[in-house]
C-alpha cells in the first residue's frame, strides 16, 4: 500500500521520508458502523419487503461510499493542513488547494479509499441469524471448516487485501499516465528528500527555488 501511494503521489515527511500510519480509518472500518445505524433506521421505516430490507448489502455500500468519502476527507484535509504529512505530487484536476504543500487529491483519494471501506463493512455485516458475511463466505467456501475463526479470519485477509490492490492500481494508473504535475510548493521540509520519479519537483525548483529535490530515493 505505501509503495502505491508512493509511486502516485511522492508522499513524504519531515525527518522521516516515510508515510506515517495514517491508513488506521481503512484498516478501521469506521464508516461502517455510522452506517450500519442509517442502515438500520431506513429499514425501521419500511415494509419488509422493501428494497432495503431484501438488498441490505447493496444498500449498506452505497451508504458507505459517502461517508466514507466524508469521513477521509475531513480526517486528510485536517492531517495534511497540519503539515503530518504531504502528497508532494497529485493530478490538478479533482485536487483542492494544488500547488500549495498542503495540496489533496480529493476526488480520487475520497472515492478510491472506499475500495476498501465498501468491502470492510460488507463483510462486517450480520444478518438476522447473528453471522457475518465473512463468517458465512468461510462456512460456504468450507475454508477451516473446523476452525471457523481462522477460516473467516482468511476469507477477510483475501478480499481485504485484493481490494487494496484495486486502490493501489488506481493511484499506480495516475503515476503511468504522467497526471500528477501539481508539485506541492514551496517544499516544506528540506532535511527531507523528496521522491521525485518522473522529474516534476526538479523542474518546478527551477522556478520555484524549492531548497531541494532528488529524482531518487537514498
Amino acid at each position: 500500500m505505501a509503495l502505491a501511494r508512493r509511486l502516485a503521489a511522492g508522499v513524504a515527511v519531515a525527518d522521516r521520508g516515510a508515510i506515517p500510519g495514517d491508513r488506521l480509518h481503512h484498516v478501521l472500518p469506521g464508516p461502517y458502523f455510522p452506517s450500519i445505524w442509517i442502515l438500520r433506521k431506513i429499514q425501521a421505516r419500511r415494509p419488509v419487503d422493501s428494497f432495503v430490507w431484501r438488498h441490505p448489502l447493496v444498500c449498506l455500500a452505497a451508504i458507505i461510499l459517502p461517508v466514507g468519502i466524508l469521513i477521509d476527507a475531513m480526517l486528510e484535509l485536517t492531517l495534511v493542513r497540519t503539515g503530518f504529512y504531504i502528497y508532494s505530487q497529485v493530478p490538478p484536476f479533482g485536487s483542492v488547494f494544488a500547488g500549495k504543500t498542503y495540496q489533496f487529491p480529493f476526488i480520487w483519494e475520497t472515492v478510491m479509499v472506499t475500495f476498501v471501506m465498501i468491502p470492510a463493512g460488507v463483510l462486517l455485516y450480520r444478518d438476522d441469524t447473528g453471522r457475518t458475511v465473512a463468517e458465512k463466505l468461510a462456512r460456504r467456501l468450507r475454508i477451516f471448516a473446523s476452525r471457523p475463526t481462522l477460516g473467516m479470519f482468511v476469507v477477510m485477509f483475501v478480499i481485504i487485501n485484493i481490494a487494496y490492490f484495486s486502490y493501489g492500481t488506481g493511484f499506480a494508473i495516475i503515476k503511468w499516465t504522467r497526471s500528477a504535475t501539481s508539485v506541492a510548493c514551496p517544499w516544506p521540509y528540506p532535511e527531507a528528500k523528496v521522491y521525485d520519479p518522473q522529474g516534476f519537483t526538479k523542474k518546478r525548483e527551477r522556478q520555484a527555488r524549492i531548497p531541494w529535490a532528488s529524482g531518487r530515493r537514498g
